[in-house]
């Protein structure tokens, strides 16, 4: 079920990170972690739109990005 959050093109700047895909500077070995990324949200006529990709919604966890949101926004 992860993997289907997990966004190629985008260089894990939202969705899913699978463990081993990023790697510590000055490393070969990819990093013992995962994680699932939020970024800003912006609105649709904002003129940042084209810079910030959609945050991916996970399906299965219908409070999920609602509680990632309200996080993000309390931390900015």
């Amino acid at each position: 079920t992860k993997q289907k959050y997990e966004i190629p093109g985008i260089g894990g700047q939202r969705g899913y990170e699978p463990f081993g895909k990023e790697t510590a500077k000055g490393f070969k070995k990819g990093d013992l972690k995962e994680f699932r990324h939020f970024g800003q949200y912006v609105s649709d006529d904002s003129q940042y739109k084209s810079a910030y990709p959609d945050n991916v919604i996970v399906e299965q966890l219908p409070k999920f990005n609602e509680v990632g949101k309200e996080a993000y926004q309390i931390l900015e």
